[in-house]
């Protein structure tokens, strides 16, 4: 049995009966097909059959729109984190006047916010990453039925890029904020 194939064929509009094809042209057939899948899979192990390009081509456009969408992504992101923490640095102006009244150094106050905006854009970006990764395990079980693989290096990249981008986005906030004349702003002006 093992050095035969039988192929059943249905003949439906000439007999009602079932008919095989026996053993010397299956052979034929057989060596042939394994003859075939042999030399393909050797000559795929040595690199010289080309992968089929179409689905490597549309994996590399959606991976290189999905990153300029994160460019673009991070670019807002920086610029919102820019326009809240001068906010916040215009209604702490009081606070690191009094600091610096009270002689404390331009290091020390950059030394304390600086940790400060570390501490919470540091859990933000670990909330967020997690968030995100939550997110695209739902949105992939809904939309496509599978789950996303976990890659901890793309946890600590999105941790360390927004981290880096907040720390970036707070140096001119910080700037202008110690740059002030401390008696204006002890007197609110």
């Amino acid at each position: 049995m093992d050095e035969q194939i039988f192929i059943q064929l249905l003949e439906n509009n000439l007999t009602n009966s079932k008919s095989y094809v026996t053993q010397p042209i299956i052979l034929e057939f057989k060596t042939d097909v394994f003859l075939i899948i042999n030399q393909i899979l050797k000559q795929y192990k040595k690199g010289k059959i080309i992968k089929n390009n179409t689905n490597e081509i549309i994996l590399e456009k959606i991976k290189l729109l999905m990153a300029l969408v994160s460019i673009v992504i991070l670019i807002i992101t920086s610029v919102c984190v820019n326009t809240s923490l001068s906010q916040v640095m215009i209604s702490r102006q009081k606070e690191i006047a009094l600091l610096r009244a009270l002689g404390a150094s331009k290091k020390n106050i950059v030394s304390f916010l600086g940790v400060e905006i570390l501490v919470v854009s540091f859990l933000g970006a670990l909330l967020g990453a997690f968030g995100g990764f939550a997110l695209a395990q739902i949105l992939g079980q809904i939309l496509f039925g599978s789950s996303i693989g976990f890659r901890l290096i793309s946890i600590v990249l999105a941790v360390f890029v927004s981290v880096f981008c907040a720390l970036a986005a707070s140096y001119y906030p910080i700037k202008n904020a110690l740059s002030k004349n401390i008696a204006n702003l002890l007197r609110g002006e």
